[in-house]
């Protein structure tokens, strides 16, 4: 995530290969080719994943860390917000979505900065099952039964590990 107010880019979790790591480092640039790294991890922070998505609030200075796989077999749909006031974050875990949001890794999410709006289509299941769903919910009150299903087009195929992206009022 990339934080214009600090000239910084923020980075959480991943794999290694061996270990799934639950770190947020913040990569602060001095020029266009060097940087300062800096590990800023909070006492309170996500739990270690990798296959998840990191949506930037650059409106309030903060983003959201969603879903994702805990180990190899077993994901979440733990959605945490972390506030990054002063450029050291502040993580809170926010309210589970409803049942019918399936955990789920390899998905796309964007956040609409004019709305607040959060959209999430597809990923994986525990059970390799691709999702071919779309949910909106909004930032202010994520995870407190605000998650819509909207409609998907029968035309849309079930799909995971692919990209997306925010443009313009629209999800490409």
């Amino acid at each position: 995530y990339w934080e214009p107010s600090n000239n910084s880019l923020y980075l959480f979790g991943g794999h290694d290969g061996v270990t799934i790591n639950d770190r947020i480092y913040r990569i602060t640039l001095t020029s266009e080719t060097t940087g300062i790294w800096a590990d800023v991890t909070p006492g309170v922070k996500p739990t270690a994943r990798y296959g998840h998505q990191v949506l930037p609030d650059p409106n309030n200075s903060r983003f959201y860390i969603m879903s994702g796989l805990l180990n190899p077999t077993t994901r979440t749909k733990e959605v945490w917000r972390c506030d990054i006031a002063g450029g050291l974050p502040t993580c809170t875990q926010l309210p589970d979505p409803p049942v019918a949001f399936t955990a789920r890794s390899h998905f796309s999410s964007h956040l609409d900065p004019l709305t607040g709006n959060i959209y999430t289509f597809g990923g994986q299941t525990d059970a390799g099952t691709f999702l071919v769903d779309l949910w909106k919910t909004t930032t202010g009150t994520i995870g407190a039964g605000t998650w819509t299903s909207l409609p998907v087009p029968t035309d849309v195929s079930a799909r995971a590990f692919h990209g997306g992206a925010w443009a313009k009022d629209r999800i490409y």
